[in-house]
This record gives C-alpha cells, sequence and structure tokens, in this order.
C-alpha cells in the first residue's frame, strides 16, 4: 500500500475498497482505472 502514498482522497479511498473487497472483478475494473490514470503506480503494485 505505500506504493500509493500521496494520491488524492477519493482514488485512495478505491484504493482501500479494492484492497478489502471480495468481488475480483471490482478490484479489476479499479485497477484498470488505476492503470489508465497512474500506470507507474501499478507497476511498483505488480512487483509486490
Amino acid at each position: 500500500m505505500t506504493a500509493f502514498y500521496g494520491i488524492d482522497d477519493m482514488t485512495g479511498a478505491l484504493l482501500i475498497n479494492s484492497w478489502f473487497g471480495t468481488v475480483s472483478q471490482s478490484r479489476y475494473a479499479i485497477r484498470i482505472k488505476i492503470k489508465q490514470a497512474h500506470p507507474a503506480l501499478v507497476r511498483s503494485d505488480e512487483l509486490v
């Protein structure tokens, strides 16, 4: 999660929902939105 510090609160809330959510489709959809807006952050996340 530390890789995502500094993103605006709304995106941070979406990330928390995706991290602790149980629906993998929702997680995937949010990840696509993040990838469009913050490709470098998604790359750093995929290394974890």
